[in-house]
């Protein structure tokens, strides 16, 4: 586990060469305007279906976007969304304040709700926000501060991951989970699995877990910098 401070410059340079292209539109970037897609200014997250279309974990909804045409699709309590995640079986699932569920798309190409909230309120607790969601096959796992709920066989139960849960990620063919002062755990058919126990991620609160090449991960913190992992401790 080591330090790599290399990549946070490299990610940093990457940045500044992106909003200087969005200034000059010279290499493909498009900056859309708010008066545009006529939704919130805040989007939470993004995942992108097979069929090309793009959706948005806006702050009035559910945003999708063609290429060409943008649609707000809201949602029947008008609650914020915090997170989107488009599903191996072509459902497009949703998290947000004291709510989730998923969308499924009609022969007409719109879009319909339907909320799994009745199922799992008693595991809500007050003002619980689910920020991220990660699928394997015949499970959808959306993810709070405080708890991991997983979906499956039209039930939705708790995973078995104690803790404050600072982030869940999909990085390749495994779910990720970082627990503060716990570790990293893989989520496998709802069995929480020990994945990276070290001592130098104690006391660091980690935001994002992604792949890297050959089924390495890096590990961002919020204050110190980003680790890199292959395996070796």
């Amino acid at each position: 586990m080591v330090l790599f401070r290399t990549i946070l410059v490299v990610i940093i340079m990457f940045l500044v060469d992106s909003f200087v292209c969005a200034q000059n539109n010279s290499r493909g970037i498009i900056q859309f305007k708010q008066n545009t897609y006529k939704a919130s200014r805040q989007n939470w997250c993004v995942s992108a279906a097979q069929n090309g279309k793009i959706y948005f974990a806006n702050h009035t909804g559910l945003l999708e976007f063609d290429g060409t045409n943008w649609k707000l699709n809201s949602l029947p309590n008008q609650t914020i969304l915090r997170s989107v995640k488009v599903g191996l079986d072509s459902l497009i699932y949703s998290g947000g304040f004291m709510e989730l569920g998923y969308w499924r798309l009609d022969n007409k190409g719109n879009l319909h709700y339907h909320s799994l909230t009745p199922m799992a309120q008693e595991e809500f607790e007050n003002n619980i926000e689910f920020w991220n969601i990660a699928v394997e096959p015949g499970y959808t796992y959306f993810q709070s501060f405080n708890k991991i709920l997983a979906y499956h066989d039209d039930r939705i139960v708790k995973v078995n991951l104690d803790g404050q849960i600072s982030v869940m990620n999909q990085v390749g063919d495994r779910i990720l989970a970082a627990v503060r002062n716990n570790g990293i755990f893989q989520i496998k058919e709802n069995e929480v699995l020990p994945f990276i126990q070290d001592d130098i991620l104690h006391n660091k609160t980690i935001k994002f877990l992604i792949p890297f090449k050959e089924n390495q991960v890096l590990i961002g913190t919020a204050a110190n910098g980003i680790f890199h992992w292959d395996g070796e401790i």
